[in-house]
């Protein structure tokens, strides 16, 4: 189970009220308190005040979590609950439906004479742990490893096999719930293609993206993911010298993208215009933010970017 990391947050709100027998009206702002009871003065003057709207800054300020990238996750140690190391993360598999990161592959090296294998384990089974020596705590046995079998850096599996997600599953003592957005993997038959498109994050890295045009206009630079929720927060995407953006990065949603299959390799597609790039504030290296810029969501829905098909991520690098 994934550790929360929660911090609490405070909440205002102003209250306005009138006074009477002075020569103008005083505008006061009060923190409310839970017990306050006590009835405002009834001057004969209403007053309404609107909602404060919050921006990207203020729920970048009061994230919950800490979010990480694509490449921190990528060779982060593993570990068990007593501290041993077990082996590296070698890769990640991410539902581009959903956003979800439904495996990390795990290099084991030498631990009960595994080899080079590779295992493709359930996120929801690893816990992420941050600090000053981030690592990823997964207990394993031996005999969980043997069932679960793993494969070869060069041949990975099919992840819209529905029949191997229920094997393989099932060897981590895990069931995925049953969500349209998690491929219908609880209830699927096991010969039937599922609804999910994989891909994985070494790939995700660097994918072209193309305007409705077929343009090139810039590629993913790396992924913003939440350990907690385990999902991508939003992927960095560089416009290089499209629009005349320089190397800014911007914080897109994931909805706010298209996976396409082309003759020759994947790419995303993205429906905006220089004019809409000209607008947006992207960010530096150094200063990535916790969540995406809302000006990007819903720019591509996602029941357009459902793709039924097979999709095996070992022919994606």
């Amino acid at each position: 189970m994934l550790r929360k990391v929660l911090s609490k947050g405070e909440t205002t709100m102003k209250r306005l009220w009138m006074t009477s027998g002075l020569a103008a009206a005083m505008l006061i702002s009060a923190p409310v308190l839970a017990d306050d009871t006590t009835p405002a003065a009834d001057n004969g003057v209403s007053v309404k005040v609107d909602a404060e709207r919050k921006t990207d800054a203020d729920r970048n300020a009061a994230t919950q979590t800490k979010v990480f990238t694509g490449s921190d996750l990528v060779g982060m140690t593993v570990k068990n609950s007593e501290g041993e190391n077990l082996g590296t993360i070698n890769d990640a598999v991410v539902d581009l439906n959903s956003g979800k990161i439904r495996y990390v592959a795990i290099s084991f090296g030498g631990f009960a004479g595994i080899g080079d294998k590779l295992f493709a384990v359930p996120y929801k089974a690893v816990a992420v742990h941050h600090g000053d020596n981030p690592y990823v705590e997964f207990d394993v046995t031996e005999k969980t490893l043997e069932n679960a079998k793993g494969f070869d850096e060069e041949k990975w599996p099919d992840f819209g096999d529905a029949k191997w997600v229920m094997m393989n599953d099932r060897a981590y003592d895990f069931e995925r719930e049953n969500k349209v957005n998690e491929g219908r993997l609880a209830t699927a038959e096991a010969d039937s293609p599922v609804d999910v498109t994989a891909m994985r994050l070494s790939t995700l890295s660097g994918i072209t993206v193309k305007n409705n045009d077929g343009e090139s206009i810039g590629s993913i630079s790396d992924a913003a993911l939440n350990a907690t929720k385990g999902k991508v927060e939003y992927v960095a995407l560089s416009f290089g010298g499209f629009a005349g953006i320089g190397d800014k990065l911007f914080a897109v949603p994931l909805d706010a993208l298209k996976f396409e299959k082309g003759e020759n390799e994947n790419f995303l597609v993205m429906n905006v215009t220089e004019q809409e790039l000209e607008k947006r504030q992207g960010f530096d290296q150094s200063n990535w933010p916790h969540h995406a810029d809302s000006a990007w969501t819903g720019k591509t829905l996602l029941k357009d970017r459902k793709i039924n098909v097979d999709v095996n991520v070992g022919g994606q690098k």
